[in-house]
């Protein structure tokens, strides 16, 4: 060929396959692209696209089966819309005899995720490693199983001195859920023991090494110092001590850690003032002093540590023994986390040669999508598969021991937003490095097709400051994106701050409330009155409800953004439902069972008579409860005369609550929660009222709340409901298959991955997640294994945490979460196709930070927290900028008014006559039935009790906290526990109201105090009788049904009270009542005692003989018993009648 002939042909342009028409240069190179590669494509760079059009040059071009090609994504939705998408892609090419042969097949084309796919490796090799070939994935069982065995195994150790410090130091709940549990569901792989005390050996190997080093630096800065000439008075002085440091601490090793801590203690004392001296020597020791203390500081937490490594190595010992048990457990039940399935097909493929050789053999190309949510160990699996055919040796292969071209992954590194689940970002990032050195490709699509070019710009602007000198591993590299829309609507682009202020309006709203009120106004004008236009293809159309997403790094302030919605008459679906167990619905239907399952329950009765299935009025329902309290107790729906409405009402629900009965005992409980949804009508209440229409979706979450408890019994179904109940929270694993979202969407960051809507708000951005201090987390996952919460004692009686190695891993925890902060930021800003609006509040504790959304963007854009503009409206770097007013709640007040569904006016209500009732009154505690027999009585005078040094500060603090706090020592005390004031204020929970705050000093003389009387108390003959018996109580509490004289009160009333201490002898019952009275006066309790005696009497069945031990004096007084205790009753309710009188200060003792 003529050499002019071959130069133009090479010259003429590479003609564009059809199956990747319409891509741009960067997506075409990475469709085209031979060796193995790593595309980072940027927010709406179309790698979909790309991932499609690679799959087709596969079938089309190099001839692949389906069924030799592996695709997988992150989440089943993304590997169901890939699977549609490639099929009518591929069908597009059907003339082809080879594709359509593919798409005939393409049931067995490999497109699902790597969780599924690994499922698939674990089931064909697990059983070699104790997990059956059918296991199961069920998060909530293994939660329950971690909590169980978490449970029982702290309890079993509860005599161990280990496990005793540890729920002295962090309570029971927290060693069982935060520590044992928490290891259960994070470190403990069914596939691999780890040696947990290997671990610890290791750790105590970097903690002397630092130690001897430490203390060898120490030597050299001292050394320097002592080097220096005494210019001053402070180096001499310096130079005295630091003799008497090198006398004490050695240079020979090992150094007692102790001893080091003594010399630092020392060291403290040098003085740092020099006076004016500009001196050399004077410069140079405030040097060495600096680094002087620097290392002490750090010394100090490795000195207490190594003091404390008999303690670390039994919370080692015991963290082990609790992790042979959890996997011992999961392999009996079959249970495994994904984290399990994950290490198990790694494991399977290193050490299987046979089944590793048959997963090479039979895919020939791997497409990975979303790799930047992926870690380590996934990488190693994906190296595993697509290694050398003619490789077979031990461990992972490295990048250049595998198979060319056979691996293509894509992600960005700035939308790696799931650290929590395991995501290592550093892994992505290193990935192009690794295969580009190994002859690969690394390929960016830096083009945006979703936002139009001023929100480019904007983030160009924006994320190029936020992702600034991205040195760490962790941190994301932020390159700027190129538009790849044209402009057809004005884009919006605006920050709404509210401004902190330390002296809000008494009438206006919490600034969240203000922020939310001023979102969704926002939404409703900007959609019903401004005609918003959004962009549609070419041109431009009027956005609907439809059109915005409201995105929330947490969704803790979801209910307000509901409630105005609500109010606003808008329409909103939310992706996660957090008020579940807030609203009507599952209230009602929870009434109406629980009162199938327990008759007697009045409280769930009047709520179904109240609710739509029954909606009986206000006359009618007292009617029905005056019938219910007859004795003996009437079953619900027992007849009662009622007439009209009622009646009809009354009587459907009695025939409603029949069926239920025959229903509940034969039925699945979902199958009980349809028929009260459908049948009885419940459905069709919400759909009357447009308002209600947000509630429709709550059936499907009932059911597949019940659902998700395997198939309860309707009692097991009721438990768990009635621990939700009134919570605001997210209940997990939750999921439905709804219809499509209409109205305004609210969903997590998180949950909007990979969506795009036209308009978007991130509101709440000041909300700063969940913080933690110090030392709040018992352990962190570091390169040194597990690294656990060591805390000792300070001074001031608070504790600190001693582990350097904790408090490294803490600190390296906090900054990967600061890095990605910045990237759900960026996730979450670029899902706005033409309008984007920021907003937050500002409060005392997130002024100063940048951990929130509102922080981080207004320090990228060089704004002020506190800024105020003359306008309100400031037009910064291409950003509007608002500033929110105050609402009123006059305003809110307003809403409601205008949303009034009946359209009453309230005026109206005026009108309207008002009924007097009261209904009489039918529980008291014994302590107020005492009070009120006692008014008559002559208390003057009385036996004078000894005083407590402490009285003045039981006179300030309350002397009903010093009983509260006493009654707990002598409830600890008869328990076996010691009895200090540490150990008090450590284990015991007092109630909020009676806690000391800040005042520890004062505390722990209150709380010496009541030692000191439970200590007496026991030393005591009715002490020594107590611990002695073979059977006794403490704080026992007790309902009593007492029967008045029909003129009193027609009804009987219960009288609950909490006996302090019982004790159950052969022949009789003791009950002691503890008195912290100041004066002992004789008849003062009768009535109270008494009651004590008859409930007592009814519970043992023996004699009772009732005591007050006075605690002050250490005396023992028997009270006169009242026989007729219905006539002392009936006596003491009369004199409640009597304002005038008032309880004396010796009935109302403790």
């Amino acid at each position: 060929m003529p050499d002019q002939v071959r130069g133009a042909l090479m010259t003429q342009p590479v003609k564009t396959p059809a199956y990747a028409a319409g891509l741009d240069d960067e997506q075409l190179a990475a469709v085209m692209c031979d060796p193995n590669a790593v595309v980072t494509a940027g927010a709406g760079s179309g790698k979909t696209t790309v991932l499609t059009a690679r799959y087709l040059r596969m079938v089309i071009e190099k001839r692949y089966s389906v069924g030799e090609l592996l695709t997988l994504t992150f989440t089943r939705k993304a590997a169901t819309e890939m699977y549609d998408r490639i099929y009518r892609k591929l069908a597009e090419f059907g003339d082809d005899p080879f594709v359509a042969e593919q798409i005939a097949g393409f049931d067995s084309a490999r497109i699902g995720t790597l969780d599924s796919f690994c499922a698939e490796i674990a089931r064909n090799g697990g059983g070699a490693y104790g997990v059956p070939p059918t296991f199961r994935y069920d998060e909530r069982e293994i939660e329950r199983l971690a909590r169980r065995t978490a449970v029982a195994f702290v309890v079993e150790k509860r005599g161990d001195p280990t496990m005793r410090r540890l729920v002295s130091t962090l309570g029971f709940t927290r060693v069982t859920d935060e520590l044992f549990g928490r290891l259960a569901r994070e470190f403990v792989t069914v596939a691999s023991r780890v040696d947990l005390l290997e671990l610890y050996r290791s750790q105590v190997l970097i903690l002397t090494d630092r130690h001897r080093d430490g203390v060898e630096q120490l030597h050299s800065v001292l050394d320097s110092i002592f080097a220096l000439e005494p210019v001053v008075n402070a180096i001499k002085t310096a130079h005295e001590t630091i003799i008497k440091v090198r006398d004490t601490l050695k240079r020979e090793q090992p150094v007692d850690p102790s001893i080091t801590l003594d010399a630092i203690r020392t060291l403290g004392a040098l003085n740092a003032r020099t006076g004016r001296s500009e001196a050399i020597e004077v410069v140079e020791y405030k040097e060495h002093l600096t680094a002087a203390r620097s290392l002490s500081a750090s010394l100090t937490g490795v000195c207490e540590t190594i003091i404390e490594l008999p303690y670390l190595e039994n919370v080692f010992r015991l963290a082990d023994e609790f992790a042979g048990r959890v996997v011992a457990e999961r392999r009996n039940q079959s249970l495994v986390t994904y984290q399990d399935v994950l290490a198990l097909a790694v494991r399977i493929l290193t050490e299987n040669r046979s089944l590793r050789r048959f997963y090479k053999k039979r895919f020939r190309h791997i497409m990975i999508d979303e790799f930047q949510d992926n870690n380590e160990l996934q990488k190693q699996l994906l190296f595993l598969l697509a290694e050398r055919t003619d490789r077979e040796r031990e461990g992972v292969p490295g990048p250049g021991e595998l198979e060319s071209g056979k691996l293509f992954f894509v992600g960005d590194e700035k939308q790696s937003i799931y650290l929590f689940r395991g995501a290592d970002v550093s892994v992505f990032k290193a990935l192009s490095i690794e295969l580009t050195a190994a002859g690969g490709r690394s390929i960016t699509l830096p083009t945006n097709y979703r936002s139009r070019p001023e929100l480019v710009a904007f983030f160009n602007t924006l994320f190029t400051r936020v992702m600034a000198q991205a040195a760490e591993p962790f941190e994301a590299v932020f390159t700027e994106l190129r538009p790849g829309r044209t402009r057809s609507v004005d884009p919006r682009v605006e920050l709404w701050i509210k401004p902190y202020t330390d002296s809000p309006s008494p009438e206006a709203l919490a600034p969240e409330d203000a922020e939310a009120y001023h979102v969704v106004r926002r939404i409703h004008d900007w959609i019903t009155i401004d005609g918003l236009e959004v962009a549609a293809g070419d041109g431009t159309r009027r956005a609907t409800y439809d059109d915005v997403a409201i995105l929330l790094r947490s969704t803790s302030n979801q209910k307000l953004y509901e409630r105005y919605f609500r109010l606003f008459g808008i329409p909103y679906s939310s992706q996660a439902v957090r008020t579940l167990f807030l609203e009507a619905p599952a209230y009602d239907i929870y009434a109406a069972l629980q009162l199938a399952a327990y008759p007697e329950d009045r409280v769930a009765y009047v709520a179904l008579l109240r609710s739509p299935f029954v909606n009986v009025g206000d006359e009618a329902l007292l009617e029905i409860l005056a019938v219910g309290s007859d004795e003996p107790p009437q079953p619900p729906f027992a007849p009662v005369e009622l007439t009209g409405a009622d009646a009809v009402k009354y009587e459907a629900g009695r025939l409603m609550y029949r069926k239920l009965l025959d229903m509940v005992d034969v039925q699945p409980v979902a199958d009980v929660i349809t028929m009260l949804w459908y049948q009885y009508g419940y459905r069709y209440t919400l759909l009357r009222d447009p308002r209600y229409h947000t509630y429709l979706e709550y059936y499907e979450y009932l059911v597949e709340f019940s659902r998700s408890l395997g198939r309860p019994t309707l009692v097991e179904f009721l438990a768990a409901v009635r621990a939700h109940l009134g919570e605001f929270k997210k209940i997990d694993n939750l999921e439905i298959i709804g219809a499509e979202a209409r109205g305004v969407q609210i969903m997590t960051v998180h949950g909007s991955k990979g969506l795009e809507f036209p308009v978007v708000f991130l509101p709440n951005a000041g909300n700063t997640g969940r913080q933690t201090g110090a030392g709040t987390q018992t352990f962190h996952v570091t390169e040194h294994g597990i690294a656990f919460n060591v805390a000792v004692a300070s001074d001031d009686g608070t504790t600190r945490v001693v582990n350097p190695l904790y408090a490294e891993a803490k600190e390296l925890n906090d900054r990967r979460d600061a890095a990605e902060l910045k990237r759900l930021l960026y996730v979450a800003a670029t899902r706005a196709e033409s309008h984007l609006v920021i907003s937050g509040h500002f409060h005392a504790r997130n002024r100063n930070s940048d951990n929130h959304f509102l922080g981080t963007v207004v320090n990228a854009l060089g704004i002020a927290p506190d800024f105020v503009s003359d306008g309100r409206v400031h037009e910064h770097d291409g950003v509007t900028v608002r500033v929110l007013d105050d609402v009123s709640e006059a305003t809110v007040r307003g809403l409601y008014r205008d949303t009034a569904g009946d359209g009453m006016d309230p005026r109206s209500l005026a009108t309207v006559p008002v009924v007097s009732r009261e209904a009489p009154r039918v529980e008291y505690t014994a302590t107020e039935l005492n009070a009120m027999y006692a008014l008559d009585a002559d208390h003057t005078g009385g036996e004078p009790l000894p005083a407590l040094a402490v009285d003045a500060l039981i006179a300030e603090l309350g002397e009903a906290r010093f009983g509260t706090v006493t009654h707990f020592a002598l409830e600890r005390a008869l328990a076996g526990n010691p009895l200090d004031p540490y150990g008090v204020s450590e284990v015991v929970t007092l109630p909020p109201e009676y806690r000391f705050g800040d005042r520890v000093r004062d505390g722990r003389a209150i709380l010496a105090a009541a030692c000191a009387t439970a200590e007496r108390f026991l030393d005591s003959e009715l002490g020594e009788l107590a611990r002695t018996a073979e059977s006794r109580s403490t704080e026992t509490p007790f309902l009593y049904r007492v029967r008045l004289p029909d003129a009193v009160q027609p009804h009987a009333i219960r009288v609950s009270g909490m006996i302090d201490l019982l004790i159950e002898l052969t022949d009789r019952v003791i009950v002691v009542d503890y008195k912290t009275d100041k004066t002992l006066v004789a008849h003062a309790y009768d009535l109270q005692l008494s009651i004590y005696e008859a409930a007592a009497r009814e519970i043992t069945g023996k004699p009772v003989e009732c005591l007050l031990y006075y605690l002050r004096g250490d005396q023992v007084a028997q009270p006169a018993r009242i026989a007729d205790i219905s006539g002392a009753v009936a006596s003491a309710l009369a004199q409640r009648a009597d304002p005038g009188k008032s309880p004396t200060a010796a009935s109302q003792g403790s």
